[in-house]
């Protein structure tokens, strides 16, 4: 049997990696900010308005100052 060539190790490490990365910030990052104060005023804000902030675009955001 046929061993990777180092090249592709060393991509499908870097693949591996970055999957990691994503998956860490999707599981553990987000839902940690997701209790900070600010943000949960904020997402209990665009509830309490029946607002979906993932069908939201810039674009309809009010300018912040």
């Amino acid at each position: 049997m046929k061993t990777a060539h180092p090249n592709n190790q060393r991509g499908i490490r870097a693949l591996l990696g970055m999957v990691l990365a994503i998956v860490t910030i999707w599981m553990v990052v987000l839902p940690a900010a997701a209790k900070l104060p600010t943000v949960r005023n904020h997402l209990e804000f665009l509830e309490s308005h029946r607002v979906n902030a993932a069908a939201m675009f810039y674009t309809e955001l009010e300018p912040r100052d």
